[in-house]
């Protein structure tokens, strides 16, 4: 009997062991062998509780570090500068709602046709993803998105042997500029009072806003607008402007701005870009205030109206609600000790000369 009691005993012992084994590990190492599970089962609740997220690019060796604050995400490797909180937010609910649709292969000789090898700096064609911070933290390995059937992404588990097929499409970007913020400056024409470029050559080009659109001042005798919508492009310079990388301004060894473009805003803003054109290409530098004076509208430097021509016609600009100095202040805050890269074809409605705006001179003259 003592014998018997013994074994049973010991089976009990065995099996609440095993359970313990059981319940404690990682619901990310748990096996997945049904065709909707849950890639990450447990993640959808805890996406939150994300403070860093890390990409290794196979082959390449490039990293990408994301860090968590109090004040929003970060890219580590741009000098902490603002990340795309909203594109990171789509790649961790990807994450959280990622199903298995079908194991695929767990022999490591098939796993390079799906670019699910393993990852390292001389090795692999996939990326390694790893997500820290909650108690389910996603460890992948993303391969190949499936492209026949136009439907998810093949990807393995880091340090798991089986791949899989899941519902999710995962195409993370492979260089930090990719995550940065890029969103700097988003001003429509209609709000423009003045606009003045100064080149370093001495050359200054001055518009003034008339029912959202510019008009040049001083405007040669015999010469005219190559076209009604000359201007316009300098009126969308500050529109939806994008950066293409940041570096900080202590860094940046451009030497002095080739030009400098003020603009003066209906809702009294004020705007300053300094611009630099380089080898390694076009790159401007923004300051932000609040315009002081009753005249701040549409006036000039001291507060007056500006004329449209020289005939005395003068530019009404309609009421426009004042832009919040707080909100001011803090975009100027963020945007201040950086240099910003944008593209070529932007940086060029910026700096727009004279010529570049008017009719060409009759051959000959």
């Amino acid at each position: 009997m003592k014998g018997k009691t013994l074994v049973v005993l010991s089976v009990v012992a065995v099996l609440a062991a095993l359970t313990a084994l059981w319940l404690g590990r990682d619901s990310a190492s748990v096996s997945l062998s049904d065709s909707g599970a849950h890639l990450f089962p447990g993640f959808n609740q805890q996406i939150n509780q994300a403070e860093r997220i890390r990409l290794l690019v196979g082959g390449s060796g490039q990293t990408v570090t994301l860090d968590r604050d109090s004040d929003g995400w970060t890219v580590s490797e741009k000098h902490a500068y603002a990340a795309d909180a909203g594109a990171i937010r789509k790649l961790l609910l990807k994450l959280s709602e990622a199903r298995v649709i079908e194991p695929k292969t767990a022999n490591p000789e098939l796993y390079a046709r799906l670019g699910v090898e393993d990852v390292g700096a001389d090795t692999g064609s996939g990326v390694l993803l790893e997500v820290d911070g909650p108690a389910v933290s996603p460890r992948l390995i993303i391969g190949e998105v499936e492209t026949l059937a136009g439907r998810g992404t093949y990807v393995r588990r880091q340090g798991e042997a089986e791949s899989y097929l899941i519902s999710e499409e995962l195409r993370p970007g492979r260089s930090p500029e990719r995550w940065l913020e890029q969103s700097l400056l988003d001003v429509p024409p209609e709000l423009l009072s003045t606009v003045t470029i100064r080149h370093a050559d001495g050359e200054e080009v001055t518009l003034v806003g008339i029912d959202g659109q510019l008009a040049l001042l001083r405007i040669p005798e015999g010469r005219e607008l190559s076209s009604p919508s000359a201007t316009s492009p300098i009126g969308r310079g500050l529109e939806n402007l994008k950066l293409e990388d940041v570096i900080p301004e202590a860094d940046f060894d451009g030497g002095e701005p080739a030009a400098e473009i003020s603009y003066r805003l209906t809702d009294g803003r004020q705007i300053k870009v300094r611009g630099w054109q380089t080898d390694a290409g076009r790159f401007v530098a923004l300051d932000l205030g609040m315009a002081q004076g009753d005249g701040a509208t549409a006036g000039d430097e001291d507060g007056g109206e500006i004329q449209a021509d020289e005939t005395g016609a003068a530019s009404t600009p309609a009421a426009v609600a004042k832009a919040d100095p707080e909100a001011v202040a803090r975009r100027s805050e963020a945007l201040a000790g950086w240099v910003f890269r944008i593209s070529v074809p932007r940086y060029e409605q910026l700096v727009r000369r004279s010529e570049d705006l008017l009719q060409p001179l009759p051959a000959g003259s």
